[in-house]
């Protein structure tokens, strides 16, 4: 992939555009050091880029990486610039990594029946444990060093921080069903949410919660009214330093009230099972 990829309408306002440009990392100018945080890449005539998925699985790890450094340089530069209420960043690897490279960190024995299932040669498996077995671990303490930055940055002693997955990952189903990420995990329908807000105590647990309670919650603590046609709830565990002036709701903040859920348990529709 070339340093001139251009994506068209990819950033709005248009008068950010020059700026965004100028932030955006492209894979190949990911360093070799930068690249070995995550995986011990096989050199170049290795042969596991002859097994299946692997020339472009070592490519997403480039990908990622330069991914993550363009979401966080974007994220500061414009915050910095804009001094916004509200800052979104999203990480994307933590979804990306675990469906190429999941089960390389499950063991030598999970790893061959994986191979063995889907018909691949399973005496590299060793190999594959070793140089991709800490994918997953690398790609968490990665985005957790990126979202400290972010917070170091730009978050005051006030300021409500959310850290929030829309699913979870984990071990699916043997055989695994999924002929097209050979060695990836599933999505499972529970995710998770972090927060740091004034006044929120550090032991507490927050259970039940719904990525629709989201911007509910955001809408609360910016002193904004919640719209009736939001399907989700403020999250009243994250604000224990005390209520806010109750704010009557809005209908809506669309053109028409948003009434129609055609898919009232969430999208894709979840099967009887565990997993999406």
């Amino acid at each position: 992939m070339s340093r001139g990829r251009y994506v068209e309408q990819a950033v709005w306002p248009k008068s950010f555009e020059s700026r965004v440009r100028g932030w955006i990392v492209e894979p190949d100018q990911i360093a070799p050091e930068e690249l070995a945080r995550l995986a011990d890449v096989p050199p170049a005539g290795s042969p596991l880029y002859d097994l299946p998925k692997m020339v472009s699985y070592v490519y997403a790890l480039r990908w990622n990486l330069a991914r993550a450094r363009s979401v966080e340089d974007i994220s500061l530069g414009l915050a910095k610039a804009a001094r916004p209420d509200v800052v979104l960043s999203y990480f994307q690897c933590p979804d990306s990594l675990p469906h190429r490279f999941w089960i390389f960190q499950k063991g030598l024995a999970a790893i061959e029946r994986r191979l063995s299932q889907f018909g691949i040669d399973t005496s590299h498996a060793a190999e594959l444990e070793r140089r991709f077995g800490k994918v997953i671990e690398r790609c968490y303490q990665d985005v957790d060093r990126r979202m400290g930055h972010l917070i170091d940055e730009l978050a005051g002693p006030d300021t409500l921080v959310l850290v929030v997955s829309d699913h979870g990952f984990g071990d699916g189903p043997v055989p695994h069903p999924f002929k097209s990420e050979p060695y990836g995990g599933i999505h499972w329908s529970t995710g998770v949410m972090l927060a740091r807000t004034p006044g929120l105590d550090p032991r507490s647990e927050i259970r039940g919660a719904s990525v629709l309670d989201i911007t509910p919650s955001i809408l609360y603590f910016l002193g904004l009214a919640v719209a009736e046609d939001m399907r989700g709830k403020v999250i009243e565990a994250l604000f224990q330093g005390g209520p806010k002036q109750k704010i009557e709701p809005v209908s809506t903040y669309e053109k028409k009230p948003q009434t129609e859920c055609p898919y009232a348990e969430g999208f894709p529709p979840k099967p009887e099972s565990f997993i999406w």
